[in-house]
């Protein structure tokens, strides 16, 4: 039971408080008790309900975290890109964090731009040769896997199978 003028702990038989120093009758001891119950009650209802929305919340934080599904597209981008298909190992891409780039088959470009709500990396040359963009398609972007499609004047993806490569980040 508690003090329903200062709210000190006290024995459920007791008359008066020992803190405050007010007297109690019966109909205080319950009232009293029903408070108690009352507030055992809201607080039972409030840890459900915090449960309900943290626990969900949590576990998709620490999920978004280790599948690095927060990141951006270019810090998924960037670092050193190979082929798994051993036959195309001519192909490195290197994506550097300050838009710079090179690799082997990219002679002639230097340069990455992320257009088009970052599905499309533009591959430019700082030299001006008149060469028009590489233009590359993002189908896959994970932290290890990387798959891109070489797309045409018209920004539509080349009917080649050379057309598209996959590549996997080195560590």
């Amino acid at each position: 039971m508690y003090c329903k003028y200062c709210g000190a702990e006290l024995k459920n038989d007791a008359q008066f408080c020992t803190k405050c120093g007010k007297s109690f009758s019966d109909i205080d001891k319950k009232k009293s008790s029903d408070i108690i119950a009352k507030k055992d009650n809201k607080s039972n209802t409030l840890s459900i309900i915090i449960a309900i929305i943290f626990i969900p919340l949590t576990i998709f934080i620490i999920w978004g975290i280790s599948t690095g599904a927060f990141k951006s597209t270019e810090s998924k981008l960037i670092g050193t890109w190979v082929p798994i298909d051993e036959n195309k190992d001519d192909e490195v891409i290197v994506f550097y964090d300050n838009g710079n780039c090179g690799g082997k088959g990219l002679d002639d470009y230097d340069k990455y731009t992320l257009i088009d709500d970052d599905t499309i990396i533009k591959l430019s040359g700082s030299d001006d040769w008149g060469e028009r963009p590489l233009l590359l398609k993002i189908t896959e972007l994970t932290n290890e896997r990387l798959t891109l499609v070489m797309l045409d004047k018209n920004g539509e993806p080349y009917d080649d199978e050379d057309a598209t490569i996959t590549l996997h980040k080195l560590e």
